[in-house]
């Protein structure tokens, strides 16, 4: 079938293609769908899915007295070209390229209308590249991969999403740079409120170098810790770790996603100065006296 670009409040698509074939029993309906289409604009909640071409064969099942239907990836995962997502009200712009969907355990998209309508969305996401931007707090590069369920309820525009991420090679403001991620989190998104929170087993941390710029400041070190981002506030904890597993120090600090300012206290802990090596000093009035 050839159908042509179709647009309703809630979604927008461009041409599309699909070959289909479908059966029933009674209640029971499955079918096999080839689709290749270009999502032009979706909106989910306050979240805004747009600019999203996609090709892949999925299954689709549906139980009329269950009230109750999935959809599957067949190939296990399908491919999406590029995506942009926005939630305008946060200044939050999430652009990928080159992304990978999976299924995860069960169906993609496993849609439920028993007392109100509600989809619960699993999988593995990955993309080639990625810039994400909240106002001016930016990173871009190689985004972790993600591996997510999520709970969607249009009726009260509740959006949760829980998940873990893994690997990733990012930077920070042109700044810093972050790879190598172990962790999970949790994002809460309604009609009022953002908020999100996460646990990192471990975050490698490095400067990063820009053009023309040679000179390192600092050396990398591993992060583990906990963050939570309340609106365009993050709050942040972690202990610091060199890659050989010596423990540095601990901190914590506040973080303002709008205007990409903050601040952060670390306490170093017990040093060992090697004797003829780089020594602490003492700095009182004018004199630097050694420690």
């Amino acid at each position: 079938l050839h159908i042509a670009a179709f647009s309703s409040d809630a979604i927008s698509l461009g041409e599309s293609r699909i070959l289909l074939g479908a059966s029933g029993n009674g209640p029971e309906i499955v079918a096999d769908i080839d689709l290749e289409t270009a999502l032009r604009k979706a909106t989910i909640g306050r979240l805004t899915l747009a600019d999203a071409p996609f090709r892949g064969a999925f299954h689709i099942a549906a139980d009329l007295n269950a009230q109750r239907a999935t959809i599957s990836s067949k190939s296990d995962c399908f491919t999406i070209d590029k995506s942009r997502s926005v939630i305008a009200q946060q200044d939050i712009a999430i652009n990928l390229t080159g992304v990978t969907l999976c299924n995860a355990e069960g169906p993609l998209v496993t849609y439920r209308w028993i007392d109100e309508p509600v989809f619960d969305i699993s999988g593995e996401l990955a993309a080639r590249q990625g810039a994400i931007a909240m106002g001016e707090t930016k990173a871009r590069g190689r985004p972790p991969v993600t591996r997510f369920d999520a709970v969607y309820r249009p009726a009260r525009k509740e959006t949760t999403i829980t998940g873990g991420l893994a690997n990733g090679d990012m930077i920070l403001n042109e700044a810093l740079g972050m790879a190598g991620v172990i962790g999970d989190f949790r994002f809460d998104l309604d009609a009022d409120d953002m908020r999100a929170e996460a646990s990192l087993d471990r975050l490698r941390l490095s400067q990063h170098l820009g053009a023309g710029q040679t000179l390192v400041m600092i050396a990398p070190v591993l992060a583990s810790g906990e963050a939570v981002l309340e609106e365009n506030e993050a709050a942040f904890s972690y202990v610091l770790t060199t890659p050989e597993g010596y423990r540095l120090g601990r901190g914590t600090g506040v973080h303002h996603m709008k205007d990409a300012s903050g601040e952060t206290l670390l306490t170093l802990e017990k040093l060992t100065f090697s004797p003829g090596g780089p020594q602490p000093t003492v700095r009182v009035g004018t004199c630097a006296l050694p420690a």
